[in-house]
């Protein structure tokens, strides 16, 4: 059975389908005695229900019978994106004992997280450029606008603070800034400041935002102001050489190995990580030919098994990890898995022709 969740929902429900809204939660078993619904049975007969599997222990029983995430875990795509748990239904004992087993597979639906805006400085100050940048878990950001705003007013009570000022009224736009570089000016002295990101990610064309707010009122002289310092130069993220011991740049390539019949969800290898001089936060996506046999953790680089490989069928992939910063600006790496043989367990199959 398959079943899907959405990530970052209040309270996961599972569904049958992305288009769907039927309430898969709750299993029943069905005999010749009757049906029996939930863990708890009625009719003529009981059932006992339990689960197993490689991911059982995220997963229990509410008291109504439905299936639930376990207290304090919430699915998420770019942590997990799939579970695979069994449901096993019990009656009677020994040589009367019966067992029911439903294999599930709970596919997690990547939804839109919320993107964040950091600040070069926390504290800004007249004449010295603040440079906000963008992260979002989905990945692949692409910029549309930047806007920067002011309060309107620039006398805050003592115990007030920054990032608690909400109300839209209270924040009016700062015209001449449009860029993810602002350098404060007088007229900013004694007021807050935030930036808002107007972008898209990975998953689809919707326009987002995310706001990041200074701690604390720019400060400075109230003064004409001081001619701003050019804006700064983003470098570009790179992969390092790969094998230094190696004749010419080794920077284009590298590889990783990972066992057959490896579950899914594991890690191959070290991650593959860029660095980036300006020490933004980069986002790691997955492309190339044979991207859809594997993931990837987009703030890492961590390559991951999405189902298990088989060394007889095929031994060798080849994915392309890109590697972006805030302003958009990436570097890519082909990445050769090899796949290793291991020790397959006999099958045994009967001859019906004897």
């Amino acid at each position: 059975t398959l079943l899907m969740v959405r990530e970052n929902a209040e309270t996961p429900l599972f569904t049958f389908g992305p288009g769907g809204m039927v309430d898969a939660g709750t299993y029943a078993v069905t005999d010749q005695d009757g049906i029996v619904d939930g863990p708890y049975g009625h009719d003529d007969t009981s059932y006992s229900y339990s689960l197993s599997g490689v991911d059982s222990s995220f997963f229990a029983f509410d008291g109504t019978g439905a299936l639930s995430f376990r207290t304090g875990h919430q699915p998420d795509y770019e942590q997990k994106s799939s579970y695979s748990i069994t449901i096993v239904a019990r009656s009677g004992e020994g040589s009367r004992g019966l067992t029911a087993r439903l294999n599930v597979v709970i596919e997690v639906v990547n939804t839109h997280d919320v993107g964040e805006v950091e600040m070069s400085q926390r504290q800004p100050q007249v004449g010295i450029e603040i440079v906000a940048t963008l992260s979002d878990p989905d990945g692949g950001v692409i910029i549309i606008r930047w806007v920067w705003e002011r309060t309107v007013d620039d006398e805050l009570a003592p115990s007030a603070k920054c990032e608690d000022i909400e109300a839209d009224e209270v924040w009016m736009p700062i015209g001449e800034a449009s860029s993810a570089v602002y350098v404060p000016k007088s007229t900013d002295v004694g007021r807050c400041l935030r930036a808002t990101a107007v972008y898209m990610d990975n998953l689809d064309d919707t326009e987002l935002t995310a706001t990041g707010v200074l701690e604390v009122p720019a400060r400075g002289p109230r003064t004409p102001d001081p001619v701003p310092l050019p804006p700064s130069v983003n470098a570009a993220p790179e992969f390092p050489d790969q094998d230094p011991f190696m004749e010419g740049d080794q920077s284009d390539g590298t590889s990783r190995e990972v066992a057959e019949n490896t579950r899914s969800g594991q890690n191959i290898g070290a991650p593959v990580s860029a660095y980036d001089d300006d020490g933004d936060l980069l986002i790691y996506t997955l492309g190339g030919a044979d991207a859809q046999h594997f993931r990837i953790l987009r703030r890492s680089g961590q390559l991951r098994t999405r189902a298990p490989l088989n060394y007889e069928d095929r031994n060798t992939y080849t994915v392309t990890v890109t590697a972006t910063d805030p302003v958009g600006a990436s570097d890519s790496i082909v990445v050769t898995i090899n796949v290793t043989d291991v020790d397959d367990p006999p099958v045994i199959t009967v001859n019906r022709d004897t």
